[in-house]
């Protein structure tokens, strides 16, 4: 798994300095954000006792923003996106987007 976030890292620090689409799909639930995507780093983290805090994340650092169902667009509260990979089930890019599932969910990440 450890080469595999490897590659992840790579492919995205070669789109740092662009925009960036990330889309989330998670039970059933589709959410859009746009970030100029500036680092990408893995963290690690103590796990909580529900789970909701992933001990290994992916986090995508850039400014940027949630667009909502009426596309009305909210700054990101914190300038990162983390993306929980301590249960990565597949990975893939297509030529244009990166595409990761996770028991969490699944999330495509494209250059805009």
């Amino acid at each position: 798994m450890e080469q595999q976030i490897a590659e992840l890292i790579a492919r995205l620090e070669q789109w740092n300095g662009q925009e960036v689409q990330i889309v989330k799909e998670e039970d059933g639930d589709i959410d859009l954000t746009l970030m100029t995507l500036n680092k990408t780093s893995l963290i690690e983290r103590t796990p909580t006792m529900d789970g909701y805090v992933s001990p290994l994340s992916l986090r995508m650092e850039g400014e940027g923003s949630v667009v909502h169902a009426d596309h009305q667009q909210e700054e990101l509260p914190s300038a990162a996106f983390d993306i929980p990979v301590d249960r990565l089930h597949d990975n893939h890019f297509d030529g244009t987007r990166l595409m990761l599932t996770t028991d969490r969910g699944t999330y495509t990440i494209s250059k805009r």
